[in-house]
């Protein structure tokens, strides 16, 4: 069974007059919390400082500190004897960055090249493609593509009805003048297009 504590409910601590604030899942016993520690040195907790701090030497000696860094930056340092018997003492600097994640939709007619150099001519959603970001970490975008294929014949229906092959909804329609550069006639975006002009149309 799975038994979920809230954050309210679970043992506070915190650090220099409260600049670093930690909740405490499991805590030392004198901390009260809903779960009790495996032993008096070990505790779980996670942390949050708004503003640089530090968190000084643990007067535990051999108390080993386990560090997941899921936002920002942390600095950890250790001491260890050197041969000459002095404090040794190493820094850790580390910066944690993020992958970003991105879904490219389009809604296209017939085919679509993508930034992958493929070119789809029908509906793809599995296609990612990965890019850098801002940060140097991965950026995976995927696709959500959706092809309509679109059929450009016209059925003459008389003297002077055209009619498009494609007639349904959510479909967009615009006749061209092909005897004048193929240019867009205004307001002819119907299915239908009627002319009392002899001429060639699409």
């Amino acid at each position: 069974m799975i038994e979920i504590f809230n954050k309210k409910d679970q043992a506070y601590g915190e650090f220099n007059n409260g600049e670093i604030i930690e909740n405490k899942p499991i805590g030392f016993p004198t901390d009260n919390g809903p779960l009790l520690p495996y032993s008096n040195i070990f505790y779980w907790a996670y942390a949050e400082a708004k503003v640089d701090s530090t968190i000084g030497i643990h007067p535990h000696k051999g108390f080993e500190i386990i560090t997941f860094v899921l936002e920002g930056s942390i600095k950890h340092y250790d001491t260890f004897v050197n041969v000459t018997g002095c404090d040794s003492i190493i820094n850790l600097d580390l910066t944690v960055n993020f992958s970003s994640f991105f879904t490219d939709f389009m809604h296209v007619c017939d085919s679509y090249t993508w930034i992958d150099g493929n070119t789809y001519t029908s509906s793809n959603n599995t296609a990612t493609y990965t890019l850098t970001n801002a940060v140097g970490c991965d950026s995976i975008v995927s696709l959500d593509l959706t092809i309509t294929n679109i059929d450009a014949n016209v059925i003459v229906v008389d003297d002077s009805t055209l009619m498009a092959q494609s007639v349904g909804t959510g479909i967009m329609y615009q006749w061209l003048d092909c005897n004048n550069n193929f240019a867009p006639i205004v307001s002819e975006t119907n299915p239908v297009l009627i002319t009392q002009n002899s001429g060639d149309y699409a």
